[in-house]
């Protein structure tokens, strides 16, 4: 592996996807199965062909800025255990605590 690092200052962050269910082997993002009843929601993995329920999954923070090192612009993806540090808590516990307040807001 080669490392690099350059000084750069974030210009935009692209609309915010957050964080997404990974598979647990490759860490690719997981693709919705078609069942009858959503409380049993199954995820699946096209590379590894694992198959999840919604319930057991982990969830893997990606965040898209667009930076510049004042000579040029590139669009940078940062990926898992960096955005942790940054958000303060693990991707996963941020989905379940945005799936509840977003359940919690649809109860009159």
């Amino acid at each position: 592996h080669m490392a690099c690092s350059c000084v750069c200052t974030v210009l935009a962050v692209k609309p915010f996807s957050g964080c997404y269910p990974a598979c647990c082997d490759c860490l690719r993002k997981l693709r919705e199965l078609h069942t009858a009843a959503p409380e049993q929601k199954r995820l699946w993995c096209r590379r590894c062909w694992l198959e999840f329920s919604a319930r057991e999954v982990d969830y893997r923070y990606c965040v898209a800025l667009t930076v510049t090192d004042h000579y040029s612009c590139a669009t940078v993806v940062l990926f898992g255990q960096p955005l942790e540090f940054l958000f303060g808590l693990p991707a996963t516990q941020l989905h379940r605590y945005t799936y509840l307040e977003c359940y919690i807001s649809l109860i009159p």
